[in-house]
């Protein structure tokens, strides 16, 4: 799931509670209204304000005076908060041709209109058009004010967040230290204002892959603002988010929550509850939730951040649709695969019709639906997906490959190893290693991500020496860039346990896969489905050197995760959804029960054991459900229906009983429990099929 930054555009952070419009006299009134609930995220209604000041304005002073421009220039930023950037463009354009007639070419507020075509090409991805804007607005700046004026420092901070978006993060962070060094000459290093760009530097420095660089900066910031804000101010809310960002990165995801949980706190009281930072906020617990396993959290946050978005930006706003996108990413987690591939067709084809079939917003959503497919196993789609994304990327920027290229080169190589092409897997790994070393140095842990795919490549084709020294290589750079707690580094040991299981080296692999479970256990506790995948992982390595009482005790608790997993979220779901779920414990079962056939002496005794495997993950869904529904859409029939919906609920109580195991009764006292409700099951059915004759289209109700 994609996670995104929010760098400040513009130093000065101006902060205001939800906004009570006032009856204003004069178009000035209304457009100081307008100013201060944009602040306050009132999007629309500032821009009815600033619409009424703009008509006034026009009337008494015609269409080429400097207050006309003032409005027009309002105009022309709201519609930029509101993703409409096409009609920002007109009216700023329109608004900077009056100040250059009245003002002159190198006025202050020419630089002003200049600075905001500059963000809105930014966000548009039209780099050089942005890069001149906002060039030209701060030599117009320093040669109005000079240097070391903070406006300056405002044009230097929004070049940095430029080259932020476009991945060039050493330039970025260079022109923010400039701009830094500015605010600190001009207003002394524990200012409010100085707190921002530390703030836009910690995210800077984190990406470079510097955390220990990145949390001096948001920590210095956090700090500023508590000492000089009251408790409470919404201003703190970035420092919280900042600082949970950290905390994300370092795999303490409980840490994360905390600080997301006390930025939400405080963005609702200062703003409301549909305010845009509020809707960023919930997307990045939802983002820690789903990290963590806890899906339903997930789930229920991203709606909260779809339902502000949609209300304050439109169901089209680029922002909207990546709401939508990550929501679809935590279906897809669940095993709902139609619905997360629903929501991000949706996405495209919204995106197709804002930017056009080959903008560059396009490749974000043709990423997800790649991963959705490869989830699902449909690895030609998924090809094809990842294929249109870097032909949109090889035709927009030519020669140049961005960090995100990158990425994708190693999503198709990925797709390359599952059909077995690893030559070609290969080769798309070492283009994609040489982009990021390029444009982020030999220490990030994104290289280490490549380098270990990398060295699963080479394993797989045998060149056991060169996997070695390239998964040892990616470990140190992920143990020194993010510690030896974090989740990543938790993987690495794993995958390197298994290399050495493969070559037989079994002394060698044991710490590692132990070391592996024991930070994946602490990063995301005790129900996770890393933590059974990291128990797998242990069962293998201690069947292969035939000490089957210890695989089939790590093997029973995978299973035993996979059964709670599966307890917790089925009651939510529809049948549907359960049934695409169950496969998941059916995978599990299937490894399970063959540990145990494995196994010359089962620890538990070979039949008791496996009839206890069987009758807990009999949780299958009904077959005939998807016949039940059709057959529904076809009539009226109130009886019919309730007929169903009493089906329904003695399939869903059966399948309770078969999930749940028969705990601590004798299997034979389970199977007598379960008789009442599988005779319910029946009778209903018979009842169900003379109530609803099934038709030729519809086809049998199935069992």
């Amino acid at each position: 799931m994609k996670r995104v930054t929010f760098l400040t555009i513009g130093v000065l952070l101006a902060v205001a509670t939800v906004v009570s419009i006032a009856h204003a006299e004069t178009w000035q009134e209304l457009l100081a209204q307008a100013d201060s609930l944009r602040t306050a995220g009132q999007y629309d209604t500032a821009l009815a304000l600033a619409q009424q000041a703009f008509e006034i304005t026009e009337r008494d002073f015609g269409k080429a005076d400097t207050a006309t421009g003032n409005a027009l220039a309002a105009m022309g930023n709201l519609n930029c908060d509101l993703g409409q950037y096409a009609v920002a463009e007109s009216l700023e354009t329109r608004a900077l041709s009056i100040r250059e007639t009245v003002l002159g070419p190198n006025h202050p507020s020419v630089a002003n209109s200049l600075n905001i075509l500059g963000v809105v090409n930014m966000r548009t991805a039209n780099w050089v058009a942005a890069d001149s804007f906002l060039t030209r607005a701060m030599r117009i700046r320093i040669q109005c004010f000079g240097e070391n004026d903070l406006s300056v420092a405002a044009s230097l901070n929004n070049l940095a967040v430029m080259y932020y978006y476009q991945r060039k993060l050493s330039e970025a962070g260079a022109t923010m230290e400039r701009a830094l060094a500015i605010q600190e000459k001009v207003l002394g290093k524990d200012d409010i204002r100085v707190a921002q760009t530390l703030n836009n530097l910690a995210f800077t420095y984190r990406d470079l892959g510097h955390l220990d660089q990145a949390e001096p900066f948001a920590q210095r910031a956090l700090a500023i603002r508590e000492s000089v804000l009251p408790p409470g101010h919404a201003t703190l809310g970035e420092s919280f988010l900042c600082m949970a960002r950290m905390r994300d990165d370092q795999g303490k995801y409980e840490e994360a929550l905390y600080f997301e949980k006390r930025a939400l706190a405080v963005y609702e009281a200062a703003f409301g509850g549909l305010h845009p930072l509020v809707a960023s906020t919930h997307g990045m617990l939802g983002a820690v939730y789903a990290r963590l396993g806890r899906f339903a959290q997930a789930q229920a946050e991203y709606e909260k951040a779809l339902e502000i978005r949609e209300q304050t930006l439109g169901p089209n706003h680029r922002e909207t649709l990546e709401v939508l996108s990550n929501l679809a990413a935590t279906y897809n987690e669940q095993a709902r695969y139609a619905e997360g591939e629903a929501l991000l067709n949706r996405v495209l084809a919204a995106v197709e019709a804002n930017s056009g079939a080959e903008s560059l917003d396009m490749t974000a959503p043709l990423e997800n639906l790649a991963v959705t497919y490869v989830m699902e196993g449909r690895y030609a789609e998924a090809e094809q997906a990842v294929r249109r994304a870097l032909a949109i990327f090889e035709k927009q920027l030519g020669s140049e490959e961005p960090l995100q290229f990158a990425v994708d080169l190693s999503n198709l190589s990925q797709i390359c190893v599952v059909q077995g092409r690893l030559v070609e897997a290969q080769s798309l790994l070492e283009r994609a290693l040489a982009i990021q070393e390029r444009a982020l140095g030999l220490q990030h842990p994104d290289v280490a991500n490549t380098l270990s795919y990398l060295a699963n490549v080479c394993m797989v084709q045998g060149d056991n020496g060169r996997a070695d020294s390239l998964f040892r290589l990616s470990l140190s750079i992920t143990q020194t860039a993010l510690g030896s707690d974090s989740p990543d580094y938790g993987r690495l040991l794993w995958w390197l346990g298994n290399f050495y299981d493969r070559e037989g080296k079994f002394r060698e692999a044991d710490p590692l896969l132990r070391q592996g479970l024991d930070v994946c256990r602490a990063a995301f506790g005790p129900q996770h489905p890393k933590v059974a995948e990291a128990f797998n992982r242990l069962a293998l390595h201690e069947c292969a050197q035939e000490h089957f009482a210890e695989a089939e005790t790590a093997e029973a608790e995978a299973w035993r995760i996979r059964c709670q997993l599966f307890r917790d979220v089925v009651p939510a779901m529809a049948e549907r959804q359960a049934l695409q779920s169950s496969q998941l414990l059916n995978d599990e079962t299937a490894s399970y029960l063959s540990m145990l056939l494995a196994s010359p002496d089962s620890v538990h005794g070979n039949s008791d054991t496996i009839a206890l495997v069987v009758f807990a993950t009999k949780g299958r869904i009904a077959d005939g459900i998807m016949a039940r529904n059709r057959a529904l859409d076809l009539t009226d029939d109130n009886k019919a229906i309730a007929f169903a919906d009493s089906l329904s609920d003695a399939r869903f109580a059966l399948s309770r009983l078969y999930a749940n195991g028969p705990g601590e009764d004798s299997v034979s006292a389970y199977q007598a429990s379960c008789k009442w409700p599988l005779r319910r099951k029946t009778v209903l059915k018979l009842s169900w099929l003379v109530a609803v004759p099934v038709s030729p289209e519809t086809g049998s109700c199935g069992t």
